[in-house]
């Protein structure tokens, strides 16, 4: 299932956000309160292979070299991983996810900056 990752985003939202950061690069993220994500699954070939969508109380991540590590999933997990070819257009995003490229943070000081 080779496809074009340009539209395939994976996605964490919550109620709230932590990050933290070593040496300028992401260690570990936090998300709480309703916890949700939609994250893309590779094979070896890094070839999509299917979308997992979870719920939980808390979703903890660690980050290694900027790819996920570890993922953590906290108090009431619902998920469900459905192959590339069984989705629609609903398991590919999370409900409100809109990708708005000059909002994006490109490093811990955009995060961080006040907004003008």
């Amino acid at each position: 299932n080779k496809l074009d990752s340009a539209d395939l985003y994976n996605q964490i939202k919550g109620t709230r956000l932590n990050a933290w950061f070593n040496n300028g690069e992401l260690a570990k993220m936090k998300c709480r309160g309703n916890a949700e994500n939609v994250y893309f699954a590779l094979d070896n070939d890094k070839s999509f292979i299917g979308v997992n969508h979870s719920n939980a109380q808390i979703i903890e991540i660690t980050f290694e070299n900027n790819e996920p590590a570890k993922v953590v999933f906290r108090n009431r997990l619902v998920g469900k991983m459905t192959p590339m070819g069984q989705t629609t257009s609903t398991d590919l995003k999370l409900n409100g996810f809109k990708w708005l490229e000059s909002l994006r943070p490109k490093n811990k000081f955009d995060i961080l900056a006040p907004n003008n």
